[in-house]
């Protein structure tokens, strides 16, 4: 699977009762997913953020699965995941 950044489009909303005149922003918002392409499809992308190792005799988990329309997409950037030898001598480390 490869690692991939979601840019798309969302919907957002208010909670509890406002006049409408004062509920009238003229501008999208922006979301951001990061995670493990699932499916790559021609109507969806599924991305999971968090993954659980294969474990012997346990098929591979996955939580926090978001199904975006690709419709409402953006942009979607390949992400490199960094080996374990390469984390340990990065900067960030």
């Amino acid at each position: 699977m490869k690692l991939v950044l979601i840019e798309w489009v969302d919907s957002h909303r208010t909670d509890g009762w406002h006049e409408l005149a004062d509920e009238r922003p003229d501008h999208a918002t922006v979301a951001r997913s990061v995670g493990w392409l699932v499916l790559d499809g021609q109507e969806v992308k599924i991305v999971a953020p968090h993954l659980m190792p294969d474990q012997p005799g346990v098929d591979l988990q996955a939580a926090g699965v978001m199904t975006i329309p690709v419709r409402a997409i953006l942009a979607v950037r390949e992400l490199t995941e960094l080996t374990p030898e390469a984390r340990a001598t990065s900067p960030a480390s």
